[in-house]
């Protein structure tokens, strides 16, 4: 089928575009797709700075929440204070073999069995400690009675897996379990079969009315990640060593074992509030440098670390991915626990 145009002039009414037309039409799309690529771009970049700064944000939420609870347990020790707590001789016996040099200045602060410095910060290579001897940071070390009365019948704790701490308000007794020279006291104030109550010595005992705690030293440092190589919040936990197994166990000594808390947190700062004329009474704050007052002509050394009251805590966290790096920091102020049994039994 053949198709005849007959009227060729009516054609010549629908002109196309001419190159300078199209040229422009093309110049001005690019730049709308330019536009739109650098809006997604900038869009996408802002939601990974977003996505990283709430990273960074979580990372020193949680430093600050795990610093803070036990900072607030510094010298809680039991329902006493930690001047009225002893260590067995044995104990003593095996904290001291957690230290390559003893003659070293700030051994004392993180001896387990020295109750009265419950809180202390410092260079941990000049502690003498083992564990630490080949590293050269800085750590915070926090001594407490961990929360809440436990259940165990003091004699069934047989095995040497934890320290405990005996105590009412005017004396207490830390040990290990399993220990030869622990508690010499075979009954409590529970019903036969109860072993969910919180253990309570009854009068006549060694400790009356002592209630049973888990005891522990805690030392925080910021220090890379064994496995990822990564500056973290590091705990380090007392932990008992023993030899043989279940009733046979005898407790042989101690060691601190390491736990990788929070990843990409790069600093902490301390400060640290102290009572400095006795009354129990928050007096002012104190950097670390300054919580020791060299003895002088007209005066003795002062040692503040035993008068602590609150902390101010800050923590400083860094992430980063390919492109982008984000850098906050956190900070709160914490009150010991300790502070309200001291002036209660002031």
């Amino acid at each position: 089928m053949k198709i005849k145009i007959t009227n060729i002039k009516g054609l010549a009414q629908f002109k196309g575009l001419t190159i300078v037309e199209l040229l422009i039409s093309l110049a001005i799309s690019s730049l709308l797709m330019a536009g739109m690529v650098t809006m997604v771009a900038s869009n996408a970049a802002v939601f990974r700075d977003n996505e990283t700064s709430a990273e960074a944000g979580e990372n020193l939420r949680y430093s600050l929440d795990v610093l803070s609870r036990n900072i607030t347990m510094a010298g809680f020790m039991g329902n006493t204070q930690p001047s009225n707590v002893s260590a067995t001789t044995d104990l003593t016996n095996k904290t001291a073999a957690l230290f390559a040099d003893r003659t070293k200045d700030n051994s004392k602060y993180a001896d387990p069995a020295n109750f009265n410095n419950f809180v202390w910060y410092g260079n941990l290579k000049s502690t003498g400690l083992s564990d630490f001897s080949s590293k050269d940071i800085n750590g915070l070390v926090v001594k407490q009675a961990l929360s809440g009365g436990l259940s165990l019948d003091k004699d069934e704790i047989t095995t040497p897996h934890a320290l405990y701490i005996l105590a009412n308000p005017f004396t207490a007794q830390v040990y290990s379990s399993g220990a030869a020279a622990k508690p010499t006291d075979s009954a409590e104030n529970r019903t036969s079969g109860d072993t969910t109550s919180p253990l309570v010595m009854p009068v006549g005992s060694d400790i009356p009315g002592g209630r049973l705690y888990q005891y522990q030293t805690f030392i925080y440092t910021i220090e890379n990640d064994a496995n990822t190589n990564t500056p973290s919040l590091i705990q380090y936990s007392l932990k008992p060593v023993a030899s043989g197994s279940g009733t046979a166990a005898t407790l042989t000594g101690f060691t601190f074992t390491a736990e990788t808390l929070v990843e990409n947190v790069t600093e902490f700062e301390f400060k640290f509030g102290v009572d400095t004329d006795g009354d129990s009474v928050l007096d002012e704050y104190k950097e670390s440098g300054n919580m020791v007052v060299a003895a002088t002509a007209d005066a003795s050394a002062i040692d503040y670390w035993n008068d602590v009251r609150s902390m101010v805590v800050k923590v400083k966290a860094n992430v980063s991915d390919a492109t982008n790096a984000v850098s906050n920091s956190l900070g709160t102020t914490v009150v010991l626990r300790n502070l309200a049994i001291q002036q209660g039994a002031g």
